[in-house]
């Protein structure tokens, strides 16, 4: 159809595109960029967009905002690139997501437990992001105890809750026992009570 008939249109120059996308990643050097192509791309079109990214700027991460907008990128032949879900996906977007290997956030309790329950289902070992709250207000896990009590959840089910990448101080619930470790004493040398006695002391919080 000729576009002359319309009242007005928007010519993209995918040159220019290359320019301000190389600009932008010389600034993020190793970090990355992480273009977000929500909304049909802004109107400039999901898959031709996703096609120019990927195909010929060799992006690796997209944004989108619904669960939906990753599916279409996915069954439009982008199986390779992580495809980032800004927001949460509502349950009964859940199993999509999951399905299409979507980088879902998780910000509280009730999320990842969706999240988890429709990987196991599936067989799958769902990929996720944890989503903090930086100040927005909007969504996002607040730092201190809600994101504790988030991350203690992920290290039970991956059965971690017991095992940490730097030493800290666990103590024994029973009788005091106290250890400076990577992982909790399979039993207490103190009071032989199994492992399930440790906490990691309030001051490591």
């Amino acid at each position: 159809m000729d576009i002359g008939m319309y009242n007005s249109y928007l010519e993209v120059d995918f040159g220019k595109m290359k320019e301000s996308f190389r600009k932008v990643q010389a600034a993020a050097g190793k970090r990355g960029v992480i273009p977000v192509l929500k909304a049909n791309a802004y109107g400039i079109g999901l898959i031709p967009m996703a096609d120019f990214l990927v195909n010929t700027m060799g992006c690796e991460v997209m944004a989108v905002a619904q669960t939906s907008e990753g599916v279409q990128l996915r069954q439009g032949g982008f199986r390779q690139a992580d495809i980032m879900l800004l927001g949460p996906a509502p349950l009964h977007a859940v199993p999509y997501a999951v399905e299409n290997d979507l980088l879902l956030p998780v910000f509280n309790r009730e999320n990842a437990q969706w999240i988890n329950d429709e990987a196991k289902k599936q067989g799958k070992i769902a990929r996720v992001q944890l989503k903090i709250d930086t100040g927005m207000n909007r969504i996002g896990v607040r730092h201190g105890e809600p994101l504790e009590e988030l991350l203690d959840f992920t290290r039970i089910e991956n059965g971690e809750v017991f095992l940490r990448k730097d030493e800290i101080t666990w103590q024994c619930r029973n009788c005091g026992y106290i250890v400076e470790a990577e992982a909790a004493p399979k039993t207490c040398p103190a009071c032989l009570f199994p492992q399930a006695y440790f906490e990691p002391m309030k001051e490591n919080y």
